[in-house]
């Protein structure tokens, strides 16, 4: 049986409950780096 939500990546024994979900991690800023940084790449494309 799989929980819902899990990722298996191995084999699960016959009978046994599968449960597999990363830890929340928060990166604080990251959205606006990341969009700043498509921004310039989008910016980059169109001057070349």
């Amino acid at each position: 049986m799989t929980a819902s939500g899990s990722v298996i990546t191995r084999d699960v024994a016959p009978g046994a409950l599968a449960l597999a979900r990363a830890r929340q991690e928060e990166k604080p800023g990251f959205a606006q780096k990341f969009f700043q940084r498509l921004r310039a790449l989008k910016a980059a494309k169109t001057k070349a």
